[in-house]
């Protein structure tokens, strides 16, 4: 936990644990194969039967093949890029960040019924409530530990965004030193979002820890600049990255370089 609020950012050591199958040989079914795995020191891509044990059902709940930007139950809604997702502590409620149509759309996993509870289609930066706040390209959204707050990264803004899932109140958690925010992760205190970006060199290219009831904005890992490089603190540098996940005792963290394929 120490580690991960960056309170001592130096402390904290990056390493590289899958490498891109592309770039070795290991591609297609090849991944499968014994050498491909020891290779790697992980499983490249373990098959559908490493995955599942049995058959799972799987069934489509809203949305169509076709592009858009609609409301509906199941296939009469429309999505054009879908990011992320987080479920709300009712159990039965999915928000969704749709990228290029600057909303959040909530699903109803009872009914499949799809509405826009965020966002008017119009990039903005606009604190409101419901559909009088207004995103630009959000992507990463987490949600704490109590349920009460849901966390966007306001992707193009280079802003996180704080939505109250009592009043659908939607208000600004941080402004300033941060890249371009894909993904984030909660610590198990709750205390904190662990967060990775896209870049640019400078603010991005950084793992940074956002203080959940301040904003306050800590560097934990990253030099800035875009490499692949393990080592600790300020000494690593990473690539765009994609996906973020903390391990239940807060000890560790990994990230997905979506650009060359890394965690």
């Amino acid at each position: 936990p120490a580690a991960m609020t960056a309170t001592t950012p130096d402390k904290v050591h990056v390493s590289t644990l899958g490498k891109n199958p592309w770039t070795t040989g290991c591609t297609g079914w090849a991944m499968n194969s014994a050498a491909c795995k020891g290779a790697e020191g992980v499983t490249c891509h373990g098959g559908l039967d490493d995955i599942w044990d049995a058959p799972a059902a799987v069934k489509s709940l809203a949305g169509t093949e076709s592009a858009g930007s609609s409301d509906g139950v199941g296939t009469y809604a429309k999505f054009t890029l879908l990011r992320k997702s987080v479920m709300l502590h009712d159990g039965q409620t999915l928000w969704m960040t749709d990228q290029h149509t600057h909303r959040i759309s909530a699903l109803n996993l009872i009914t499949n019924e799809v509405t826009t509870a965020f966002g008017d289609g119009s990039r903005g930066e606009a604190d409101g409530v419901g559909t009088a706040a207004t995103f630009d390209n959000p992507i990463g959204i987490i949600v704490t530990l109590d349920g009460k707050t849901v966390i966007v990264a306001d992707h193009s803004r280079k802003k996180i965004r704080s939505i109250d899932t009592e009043t659908n109140a939607v208000s600004t958690l941080v402004t300033t030193g941060l890249g371009y925010v894909t993904d984030m992760a909660i610590t198990p205190d709750g205390n904190s979002a662990i967060s990775c970006d896209w870049g640019p060199e400078g603010d991005g290219f950084k793992v940074s820890s956002i203080a959940i009831a301040t904003g306050a904005v800590t560097s934990v890992a990253g030099s800035g600049t875009e490499a692949t490089t393990d080592g600790t603190g300020a000494a690593a540098s990473f690539r765009p990255c994609m996906g973020m996940a903390v391990t239940p005792d807060g000890t560790d963290a990994y990230m997905t370089q979506w650009s060359d394929g890394q965690i």
